[in-house]
């Protein structure tokens, strides 16, 4: 059974490790993280297995690669991104210059029907005046 290797960043093996060249285990690299020689007794089998381990391993960490690759091709580019949050911003500003219109001709309309009302008060206080003076030169000619 093939024990998992611990990564020790300090350790001679690793020094040529970068994001642009990674880590190839193979069986050499495997002997030199154990400290052998590469006599170490294993047979050709043995040293096949292990590889072919390595080799699965490998393919396993490409394929979630290439998953991860295509979720990030999927992902929205910075300028879909800009150009959905300045079309929001535009839609948001002309709901409220829309909104903004109606409620000032809401507020036009509202200060006519006071106008109005106000206008329809003076007037029925002039009608009651009238009818009153009617009244009472209607009541004076009956007396007569």
């Amino acid at each position: 059974m093939v024990k998992p290797v611990p990564i020790d960043p300090t350790r001679p093996e690793f020094a040529s490790v970068t994001p642009d060249k990674p880590l190839d285990l193979g069986y050499e690299a495997a002997i030199a993280l154990h400290g052998g020689n590469g006599d170490d007794g294993m047979n050709t089998t043995q040293k096949d297995y292990v590889d072919a381990k390595l080799g699965e391993v490998r393919a396993q960490n490409d394929a979630r690669f290439a998953e991860i690759l295509s979720r990030l091709e999927r992902m929205p580019s910075t300028w879909t991104v800009i150009a959905a949050g300045v079309s929001v911003f535009l839609g948001i500003v002309g709901v409220l210059a829309f909104g903004g219109d109606r409620f000032d001709g809401g507020v036009q309309v509202t200060t006519a029907a006071v106008e109005r009302a106000i206008e329809a008060q003076r007037l029925a206080k002039e009608n009651a005046e009238q009818i009153r003076t009617l009244i009472q030169i209607i009541g004076d000619r009956v007396q007569e």
